[in-house]
Order: C-alpha cells, then structure tokens, then sequence
C-alpha cells in the first residue's frame, strides 16, 4: 500500500506542482540551485535537536517535593510542584519519571518483572534496554525496586530460581554524552556498579546505536560506542526490554500536504515538506512542498490514512488560546487545555505531521532484537493540537486545509538572561536554528500499526501483539502502592495528573501474553 501511496503521489504531484498557481503566493518557496540541496524535515529536525541538547541540560531534578500523602489535594500539590519549577535552572522541565520518582520507577519494574516471570523459565536472565535516560531516575528507581524486590509481579525472587536483580543487565542508549554521565552518576550513587548497569552512545534510529547497547549489555562494555570492536560470536542477548519514556516526543517528524484540491483538506495529491537550509551563519532556512517520493513518509502516511479512506473534513474551528485556558485550568474554573476537542482522525485534516522518525525506530529496535517487549509512554495530546500551529499555521492563509495540521509540534525555546523562554509559532521560525526544543503529541494507534507493520515487513516473529492504555490505567494495573502517591483528599497525581500521556506495549516474540487491544 505504501508503495503503491508513493508512485500515485508521485505522479499526481508532477502535474499539480506545474502549476504554482495552486499554491498560494509566499506559501512556499520555488527551488532556487543557488540554494543547498533540500533536507527532509525530519533531517533538519534532528539537525535542530541534536544542536539544543548539546548546549542545553533542561531536564529538570524532582528532588524535594513533599511526600504526596502529606498534601490535602490537588490544590496542594500544583502549589508544590510550582515552587519546585521555581527552584529549577531556567527553562528546565520536569518528567513524569522525575516529579513521581520513586513511584513511577517502581511501576515500571512491576511491569516488567510480572510479565519476566510469565514469559520465561526460573533463572532466566533479565535485559533491559532504556532509551534516553534523561538524569538516569528512571534507570536508579527501577533498578532499586528489582534489587529491594518492591516490584511485585506476584512470585518472590526464590520462587523464580534465585536473585532476579542479580540476573539483571540493564543498559542506557543516549545520543547526548553529558546527559549519559548525569545518568552514570545517579545510578552509580545508588550502588548499580558496572555488573548492573552499562551504558551506550548512539542514535535510537540507527542500527549503530543498537549495536553498542547490545555490546554493552554483552560484553560488558562501560560506555559502548556505534563501531567499537565486538567479538566475532557473541553470546545470543536474553529478549530484552526496550523502554522508552518520554522519547517519542522528541523523535522527528516529517510533513504532508494535500496540494491542488481547492482547499478545505479535501482532494489533491499529498506533497512532502523539504527545507532547504545550508548549515549555521547561512540564511535562515526555507520550506518547499516536493512530489511525495520519500518511502518512510510514504509508509507512515499510509499507516495514518488505513481505514479512513483518506476523507478529510474542515478543521474545526480554533479554541481559545491556550494560556487563557491553562490559567483558567490552575484556578479550577476549567478543564485541562489538553481536554478539549482534538481532531480525530489524521485524514480530517488537509496537512499532517507523522511520526518518521518513530517509525525508524521502531524498525531499527526490530531490527537488531527481533523478539522483544517495548513499554513507551509519552505524551498523546498536546495544547499544538487544539490550536494548530507547526509550520502549516505559518504559511497557510486563512480557511485553507492548511491552517490547522494534525499533530503539530511545540517549539519552545529557554529563557535568555533578561528575557522569557519564547514559544515559537512554527520549527522554522527559530533563530538560530538548534535553539528550541521541538516536540510533538504521538499518536499512539498510529505507532501500533507501524509496529505490526514493521513486524510484518522483517524477520523474526510472524505476528505482533500491541497494546495502548492511558497512563493512568497503566498505574493503576502496576503500581505497587497507590496509597503512596495518594493526597489526603484521594486525588493521586501519578492517576490523575498527566491526563494526556498513554502506554505503548509491543511485544514481538511470537504470540504471547499482550492481547491486540488497537
């Protein structure tokens, strides 16, 4: 289907784009051969990323938020968790995974460790592969539990045939090396020597970046690299456990727009976004609309558009904005920005952003463990999503199929000394390039049909069982203690805050104990 999507893209696009009258005037910008060859938005993404997080550490510390039980209801805990921002570095964030610590971690492990012991036999080892550790709290706060055993997952540690923290090899995959040695250093405080925990250098979309975490997971590597010198055999990896927790967010994404269907996001041929930018100090970087050729954009768009029949509807009609409505949200005069209508289906909107860069992930995890269980939660709703916004709310005029993108970004860039962190309308209006952080809402369907797709497609496995919940129903099924994250009133934050992420399941080792709930 992808590839029949692309050669008919192709093809209709040749004809549209001859006439640029379909496009209106300033929208896009014609190929100029003075300019640098055009970029996939997802290569200018990553480009962009991989600039900020090598000059910025804006992952925030969740240290020193009281304990949960002591707070009387969510009154409290806002008040708390505002005094904590206060006393981050400028234009730091807090995870789910940091502000929840140790609870969420302790959640994680009983995931694992319950569906460990369904899955395999008495003294099995145990490998867990973590993408992005961030400060390293998720990486500590798991291994704490397997080693106190807090986890649950019903059987005690005798009863499966000895220490299951023993027979535990847990390794980071990170692209940022000073985030990888913030995380060495938390983990190592809380006595994980290099026995447990390894760590690895390398890009999550790439088969080089698997092979240094299966090296460090292996051969015992201390921080393994794409490319470093592996024996000729090693021995076969136990199916491992890849997590990735607020990961999908920060994976590029590429661009799709109905062209030459008189607007109203229904008709014309799908066209991909191409940015055309020659590196730092050069002009700030143009947008143009190409034929849809690319095959990874074309699978995804393919995998979006399943079922639907590609019938688009016009956007709904904009809410207010979101500052108004996160502040109404803080006084409990409204519900949360991210509570409002989204669209809901891709193919109502006449310009989408689709998750390529997730999709290469998936493949290249596929690709180097063909059996294994990924646990993803991130974030499915995001205030872009009600307000538009990407780069389609820059150049699209007003009541086009172009004023509202499905799956739009947030573009934030940290506070400057004397001046606020600055929300940016669209990618391409940051200057410089690489100065803001990009982030998108996931679409969590989305990403189960790429993984059976991707499944599908390679070796291993005939078949792959998905699973999506909320985060919430997530905590609720694996949580060892609610009653430790709970405010005297029984509002629980780690339930009921963060009411716009959700829970990924993927397990690719034949047919097994998650059911296909997508």
């Amino acid at each position: 289907m992808a590839s029949t999507l692309a050669r008919r893209a192709s093809t209709a696009l040749g004809r549209s784009l001859s006439t640029t009258a379909q496009l209106s005037a300033g929208d896009h910008h014609p190929a100029n051969p003075s300019h640098p060859p055009a970029l996939l938005l997802r290569d200018f993404i990553a480009r962009s990323l991989a600039t900020y997080f090598a000059s910025a550490a804006p992952l925030g510390s969740g240290a020193g938020l009281p304990p949960m039980p002591s707070m009387a209801g969510q009154a409290d805990y806002t008040r708390a968790v505002a005094a904590l921002y206060a006393a981050q570095p400028p234009g730091s964030w807090l995870t789910p995974s940091e502000l929840f610590s140790p609870h969420y971690g302790r959640a994680v492990a009983a995931f694992i460790v319950g569906h460990h012991a369904a899955n395999s036999v008495n003294g099995s080892p145990l490998h867990i592969i973590e993408v992005g550790s961030g400060r390293g709290t998720l990486a500590r706060d798991v291994l704490d539990a397997l080693k106190a055993n807090r986890s649950g997952g019903g059987k005690s540690d005798s009863e499966r045939g000895g220490s299951l923290y023993g027979r535990t090899r847990y390794a980071t995959l990170d692209v940022s090396p000073g985030l990888a040695q913030a995380a060495r250093t938390t983990v190592r405080a809380a006595g994980h020597g290099p026995g447990v925990f390894r760590q690895a250098l390398g890009d999550a979309c790439e088969a080089g970046g698997w092979a240094a975490a299966a090296g460090a997971l292996l051969v015992g590597d201390d921080e393994a690299r794409p490319g470093a010198a592996r024996p000729a055999t090693p021995p076969p990896p136990a199916t491992p456990y890849i997590l990735a927790c607020e990961v999908l967010d920060n994976l590029p994404h590429d661009r799709v727009e109905r062209v030459g269907g008189g607007g109203g996001g229904g008709g014309g041929a799908w066209a991909q976004a191409m940015v055309r930018w020659g590196g730092p100090g050069s002009p700030a970087p143009l947008e143009e609309l190409h034929p849809l050729a690319d095959p990874v954009v074309a699978a995804c768009l393919a995998a979006a558009l399943e079922g639907e029949g590609g019938a688009a509807a016009p956007p709904p009609p904009p809410p207010p904005p979101f500052l108004a409505r996160l502040g109404d949200w803080v006084v409990g005069e409204a519900p949360p920005p991210w509570s409002l209508p989204l669209p809901t289906h891709p193919s109502r909107a006449g310009c989408l952003f689709l998750p390529t860069g997730a999709a290469r992930f998936l493949s290249a995890v596929g690709a180097a463990f063909p059996n294994h269980t990924l646990l993803a939660l991130d974030f499915d709703a995001l205030p872009s999503m009600v307000r538009g916004g990407g780069l389609a709310a820059w150049h699209g005029a007003a009541g086009s199929s172009s004023s509202t993108c499905w799956g739009a970004p947030l573009v934030s860039g940290p506070p400057t000394p004397g001046a606020p962190a600055v929300d940016y309308p669209h990618i391409l209006a940051v200057n410089p390039p690489g100065s803001a952080d990009i982030f998108f809402p996931s679409d969590f369907a989305l990403l189960a049909r790429l993984a059976r797709q991707v499944a599908a497609a390679g070796k291993g496995p005939p078949a792959v069982s998905t699973l999506v919940m909320k985060s919430a129903d997530f905590m609720r099924r694996h949580a060892p203690d609610l009653a430790a994250t709970a405010t005297a009133s029984g509002w629980n934050p780690l339930v009921d805050d963060f009411a716009n992420t959700a829970a990924l399941v993927v397990e690719r080792r034949g047919v097994g104990n998650v059911e296909n709930k997508t």
